[in-house]
């Protein structure tokens, strides 16, 4: 491809493309520009790959240098001559570089181009089968999740009726306990009213069978108390149990829940 028809490739598109050209305003720095072997470059054109790097690095400064009216006297013409070449040469290589890459896109829009439509309508295929499966998956999932959710309604009431059923069984443990309170509170009771019986045989001087009779019979009424008393503590520790087992029972629900 000729710079001609380089020039015509971007003049079809310039309408796209907004120019901004840089300020020119620096001095030239004609060390760099005699520095470039121009006559070396274009004999080891194919190996140059430094010389092309040299230019690439002069690109961006030709692009911003300027000739100033106080340099016009000290110019020499071999001065203007190599800054001509080496523009040229960097004209050159961005050329190059541009017909490159037209003819790495020309190559692609010929793989796409020549690209059979069977591949295409064997990929669109494909992804409606694809979106056919995820549907399904999807539908699938949904049925998974109200499954679920009926699941947890249950396990949620059986919670509630596990926390009213310990509840319940505090509140016996707490009525035992009372009742327990209540009946040692009553068997102190009756040992005060042992001992002050006891203090009054002797001072009134009961025949000591009276006497007997008499302890018994309260001895009786205490042993009945206590017997009431293991078996309400003995129910009690029964009843303490159960809320435990209810308790760790719940705590496992709670933990199924989350």
């Amino acid at each position: 491809m000729s710079i001609t028809n380089s020039n015509d490739r971007l003049a079809s598109i310039e309408g796209d493309i907004q120019v901004g050209y840089v300020e020119k305003n620096k001095r030239i720095e004609w060390s760099k520009i005699h520095k470039i072997d121009v006559d070396s470059i274009i004999k080891n054109s194919s190996t140059s790959s430094e010389s092309d790097l040299q230019l690439e690095e002069l690109y961006p400064l030709l692009t911003t240098y300027s000739i100033r009216p106080d340099e016009y006297e000290k110019l020499k013409v071999e001065d203007l001559v190599q800054l001509f070449r080496v523009s040229q040469l960097v004209m050159e290589l961005k050329n190059m570089y541009l017909e490159q890459a037209e003819s790495q896109i020309q190559m692609l829009e010929s793989q796409l181009e020549s690209r059979e439509p069977s591949t295409t309508h064997s990929q669109i295929e494909n992804l409606k089968q694809d979106i056919t499966d995820l549907e399904k998956r999807n539908e699938k999932l949904v049925g998974e999740l109200a499954k679920t959710e009926v699941q947890l309604e249950a396990e949620k009431k059986k919670s509630s009726a596990y926390i009213m059923q310990l509840q319940t069984e505090k509140g016996k443990t707490t009525t035992f306990s009372s009742t327990i309170q209540k009946l040692q509170s009553e068997i102190k009771d009756l040992e005060v009213q042992v001992s002050v019986q006891k203090d009054r045989v002797k001072e009134k001087g009961l025949e000591e069978d009276g006497v007997r009779n008499m302890l018994k019979g309260k001895n009786s009424e205490i042993n009945q108390y206590l017997s009431d008393i293991e078996l309400l503590t003995t129910q009690n520790k029964l009843l303490e149990d159960e809320v435990e087992v209810l308790a760790q029972e719940l705590e496992a629900t709670v933990l199924e829940l989350e």
